[in-house]
């Protein structure tokens, strides 16, 4: 009977030790994971602020086309709706 004991607990202690170590693989991944989706976020936030730039600059530069129309008398139509369709893409 003893041996039997002996070698249930054999079992328990060989799962509990395999279950340890898939824990530990479990968690590695998962702080791979979390650094990658933070870096993901930075990246992100990285390219709105770019983006915020370039649709700035645009708006700048369609000011000025726009003013220098403007000084020549000449009308534009739809200029609003070309800088918005401009902006959106």
């Amino acid at each position: 009977m003893s041996k039997l004991i002996a070698w249930l607990k054999s079992l328990f202690t060989k799962g509990k030790s395999e279950m340890t170590d898939v824990a530990a693989q479990v968690a590695a991944v998962a702080t791979n994971v979390e650094a990658a989706a933070a870096q993901a976020v930075g990246v992100v936030a990285g390219a709105e602020s770019d983006i915020k730039a370039v649709v700035d600059e645009f708006a700048s530069a369609a000011s000025k086309i726009k003013s220098v129309y403007d000084k020549l008398g000449i009308d534009l139509h739809a200029w609003e709706e070309v800088v918005a369709l401009a902006k959106a893409l």
